[in-house]
């Protein structure tokens, strides 16, 4: 993985907002009628809404955090939908955590 990639996802309050919202699909996307939230992923469209910018704003800052690999995105019907990978992220903060421990 290309940590250079994950520093820059990680370096946008919009994509930290992201992950923080799809580490809990169902309270913040519980609407979301076409697909479980929790189970599926949450609907790039209502990711937009969440943040209040537009779609092709937040397909951006979404392609990145998939680029970093710490979201997943599959298409359904018409719809995309995006799921958090809380091991890459894990991954990510150990080695980070193991790169500028002081030992």
């Amino acid at each position: 993985m290309d940590r250079s990639t994950q520093m820059k996802a990680l370096a946008s309050e919009p994509r930290v907002t992201i992950l923080r919202l799809l580490a809990e699909p169902a309270a913040h996307f519980g609407h979301q009628w076409s697909a479980d939230a929790a189970e599926f992923g949450v609907c790039m469209t209502l990711i937009a809404e969440a943040l209040g910018v537009a779609q092709p704003t937040a397909s951006r800052h979404l392609d990145i955090l998939r680029q970093a690999g710490f979201i997943r995105v599959r298409r359904h019907m018409k719809w995309s939908y995006c799921q958090r990978d809380d091991d890459a992220i894990r991954d990510y903060f150990n080695w980070l955590s193991r790169e500028l421990s002081l030992a």
